[in-house]
C-alpha cells in the first residue's frame, strides 16, 4: 500500500504527507468510499473504555507507535492485504499484527473459533505475555503465535510440519490475517521462546491460575508416569512400556492431574526413574503452589513404598493406593454391598474395611537393644478398603485418610484411569508423544545408572544358579527312590554310583560361587556418562497450550451436557465436527459474527445452537480487537424430495 510505504520511508522523522493526501492514498476522500475493511474503526481501541482510536497523520511516528505500544495499531486497510505492517514488523516497529477481520460468506474451519470464549477465560495468552513479554519485533508476535498453536491444537494440526497440508490464506482468515504462519514461521517462534528457558514458569503458572480459580480442583491429586519411546540413533536410557515386552529408548514423563482428571503439571525425568523416586520432588514442586493444605495423592503400585508413605505424611499428603504383594484373602461374609452417588451417578461396591492395618517396616530388624538413633515407630500402619469383584477376587486399596468415606476411597482410586484415558486420547488426536524437536542434551554430572557390566554376569549367575537346582534334583530322585525301597544303599555306594553327578554339581556350585565374587566386585550404579536425554523446552510449551486446548474441549463438553443426550457417546465426536465446519463471518459494529454451517443432523444443529448462546453470555471478545464475538448456527435444512 503506498501509504504504509510512505510510513517506512518516513520512519525517522516527520510524515511529510498533508493529512488529507495521506488519508486519500488510503482510499479515503472526501465523500469516497473508502477501501479498508469493515472495521475502520474498531482495529484500535482504548483498553479501558473499548473507545475507538485513530493515528494523526502528520504526527511524528515515533509518537503514534509509542501511543499505541499497549493497544497496538495497523496501518493496512486490506485485510488481504498486510503489506504495510509486514514492512513495519520488518524494520522493527511493530511488536505483533493486530487481527484485520473482512467478511467471508463461507470460510473453511472457521468454526475453531466456538473456542475463543474459552481460551480467553483460560487466560493462556495473559500468562504468555507475563512470562515471556514479547517477540517483538514480528508480525506473528506473541499474542498471535499463541492462538495460532491453541488453534491448531484444535483443529487435529498436531505437528508444525501438518500446517503445509492446509490453505494458508483460509486458515489465516480464521484468525484476522491474510495467511497462516508457514511451517519455518511457527519453529522459528518455538526457537525463540525456548532459547529463553521459562517453560518450567509458563506451566507452573497456568496451573497456579487454575488452582486459583478453583481450589477444590486440588483436593485430590493423580500422579502417573507416561513412557514416550524414542526411535531415533541417540543412546537414551532405557524404560519399558507396558504395551511392550522389552525396555527401549524411551523418555519417562510424570504427569500431575487434579480432582477432575485434568492436567496440571508435567515433569520429564532424566534417567527414566520410577515413580518412588520422582514422586517426592514432584509433590514439593506441588507444595509450592496449593500452601500448606493437605491434600490426597492418588497413584497406582509403581509408588508403593511404606518408608515413602510415612515422609509424605511428615511433608503434609496423605496417599491412597493399590496394596503391592500377595495378600490373604479376607472372608466373604466381611464384605457388604455399599453405594456411592457422585453428580447423579451411582457406583455401587462390595466393600470390606479395616482401620488399621500392618502395611510394612520402617526400620530394618535388630537384634541389639534399639538405640536413641532408632526412635520412631517400627511399622507403618494405614486404613485399607478392600473391593470383592465379581470373579471373586479381591482389590485391596490402602490410604493414610480418615477422613473420606468408605465408599469413596475405591471411587477415587478407581477414576485414576481418567490419567490413562487421557493419554491414550491426547496420544491419537493431539499426538502427545510426538518429537516437537530432535535435539539431544547430555544428562547431568549426578545422574547415575545401573552399571551395564553387570548384567552379563548376574545373566551368568542365573543360569549357574539353574545348573545347580537342576543338578540338586537329579541327585535327590534317586536318593528318594532308594530311601523308599526295602534294600537302601549306603552313603558311601550312593556316592560312588553318583560320583559323576557329584563332580558336575561340585563344578556348578563353584561356578556360582565365582560368578557371585565377581559381582561383589563392581557397584551397581555408575555415572551415565555418554548417554542422552531429550530436549524438553520446546515440549513443555507445546504441551502447556495442548493441555489449555483439551481442558477447553472439556469445558465445552460440559455446556453440552443437558443439552445433548448422547454427549457421553459422541460429545467429543460432535465439538471435532462443529471445529471444523465452514462458517460465515461477519464484521458488524463492535462485533464479530460467526455462523456456522448446520450440522449432519437436526438435533446437533440444536445441540450447537445452544451451546452458542452460552458461549455469547461469556461475553469474550477476539484477542487483540474489541470485537465482540457472536456465536450462531443456520438452521438444519432438510433435503427436498426431487
Amino acid at each position: 500500500m503506498k501509504a504504509a510505504e510512505g510510513c517506512i520511508e518516513n520512519a525517522g522523522g516527520t510524515l511529510v504527507e498533508e493529512e488529507d493526501q495521506v488519508v486519500d492514498e488510503c482510499g479515503a476522500k472526501d465523500g469516497g468510499e473508502s477501501r479498508r475493511g469493515p472495521q475502520e474503526s474498531e482495529v484500535l481501541a482504548d483498553a479501558e473504555n473499548d473507545v475507538p482510536l485513530r493515528p494523526v497523520f502528520g504526527e511524528r511516528l515515533e509518537d503514534v507507535l509509542a501511543s499505541y505500544e499497549e493497544n497496538g495499531f495497523t496501518i493496512d486497510r486490506d485485510p488481504d492485504d498486510r503489506a504495510g505492517d509486514r514492512g513495519l514488523a520488518r524494520v522493527g516497529l511493530l511488536e505483533d499484527a493486530l487481527p484485520l477481520f473482512g467478511d467471508r460468506p463461507c470460510l473453511r474451519q472457521a468454526g475453531v473459533l466456538l473456542a475463543i470464549p474459552l481460551l480467553m477465560e483460560s487466560g493462556l495468552i495473559d500468562v504468555f505475555l507475563r512470562v515471556y513479554r514479547s517477540l517483538a519485533p514480528a508480525f506473528y508476535g506473541l499474542r498471535t503465535t499463541v492462538v495460532v498453536l491453541f488453534l491448531s491444537a484444535l483443529l487435529r494440526i498436531k505437528r508444525p510440519e501438518h500446517v503445509k497440508e492446509h490453505n494458508p490464506q483460509e486458515l489465516g482468515h480464521v484468525v484476522g490475517l491474510d495467511r497462516f504462519p508457514e511451517v519455518k514461521t511457527i519453529r522459528r517462534k518455538l526457537n525463540h521462546l525456548a532459547a529463553r528457558k521459562l517453560a518450567r514458569k509458563l506451566m507452573q503458572a497456568m496451573a497456579q491460575r487454575r488452582i486459583k480459580e478453583d481450589e477444590k480442583r486440588v483436593a485430590f491429586l493423580y500422579v502417573d508416569g507416561h513412557v514416550r519411546v524414542y526411535h531415533g540413533h541417540h543412546p537414551l536410557p532405557k524404560s519399558k512400556k507396558s504395551q511392550h515386552q522389552v525396555a527401549k529408548p524411551a523418555a519417562t514423563d510424570t504427569w500431575v492431574h487434579d480432582a477432575n482428571g485434568e492436567p496440571l503439571l508435567v515433569v520429564t525425568s532424566e534417567m527414566n526413574e520410577g515413580l518412588t523416586q520422582v514422586l517426592e520432588p514432584i509433590l514439593a514442586d506441588v507444595k509450592t503452589l496449593i500452601g500448606d493444605r493437605r491434600v490426597l495423592v492418588i497413584f497406582d503400585r509403581g509408588g508403593f513404598s511404606p518408608k515413602l508413605f510415612a515422609r509424605l505424611d511428615k511433608q503434609g499428603f496423605d496417599v491412597m493406593t493399590y496394596r503391592k504383594g500377595k495378600t490373604k484373602p479376607w472372608p466373604v461374609s466381611d464384605f457388604h454391598q455399599e453405594e456411592y452417588v457422585v453428580e447423579g451417578r451411582c457406583y455401587d461396591y462390595q466393600l470390606a474395611e479395616r482401620k488399621r492395618v500392618k502395611v510394612g517396616r520402617l526400620r530394618p530388624r535388630r537384634k541389639r537393644k534399639p538405640t536413641a538413633s532408632d526412635a520412631g515407630p517400627q511399622f507403618l500402619w494405614m486404613r485399607e478398603v478392600r473391593v470383592l469383584r465379581a470373579d471373586g477376587r479381591q482389590t485391596a486399596i490402602l490410604t493414610s485418610s480418615q477422613g473420606l468415606s468408605k465408599e469413596e476411597v475405591p471411587y477415587r482410586q478407581f477414576q485414576r484411569w481418567r490419567q490413562e484415558n487421557y493419554f491414550k486420547y491426547m496420544d491419537a488426536e493431539y499426538e502427545l508423544d510426538a518429537l516437537v524437536e530432535y535435539g539431544v542434551e547430555d544428562v547431568s554430572e549426578e545422574a547415575d545408572r545401573p552399571n551395564p557390566s553387570r548384567r552379563p554376569l548376574e545373566r551368568a549367575l542365573l543360569n549357574a544358579r539353574a545348573l545347580v537346582q537342576q543338578l540338586q534334583a537329579e541327585l535327590g530322585a534317586p536318593m528318594s527312590a532308594a530311601q523308599g525301597s526295602s534294600h537302601q544303599r549306603t552313603v558311601r555306594g550312593f556316592k560312588i554310583a553318583h560320583a559323576e553327578e557329584r563332580a558336575r554339581l561340585a563344578e556348578a556350585e563353584a561356578e556360582v560361587a565365582r560368578l557371585r565374587a565377581e559381582l561383589d566386585q563392581l557397584p551397581r550404579r555408575v555415572p551415565a556418562v555418554g548417554l542422552k536425554t531429550l530436549k524438553t523446552e520446546k515440549k513443555l510449551i507445546v504441551d502447556t497450550i495442548k493441555m489449555t486446548a483439551y481442558q477447553a474441549e472439556t469445558r465445552l463438553l460440559g455446556m453440552l451436557r443437558g443439552v445433548y443426550c448422547r454427549t457421553e457417546d459422541e460429545g467429543r465426536t460432535l465439538l471435532q465436527a462443529a471445529m471444523q465446519s465452514t462458517a460465515r463471518i461477519e464484521v458488524r459494529e463492535g462485533e464479530l459474527y460467526v455462523e456456522l454451517a448446520p450440522q449432519s443432523s437436526p438435533h446437533r444443529t440444536k445441540a450447537i445452537g445452544e451451546l452458542c448462546t452460552k458461549l455469547n453470555a461469556l461475553g469474550a471478545k477476539f484477542p487483540g480487537t474489541c470485537l465482540r464475538l457472536k456465536l450462531a448456527i443456520q438452521p438444519y435444512e432438510p433435503l427436498k424430495k426431487p
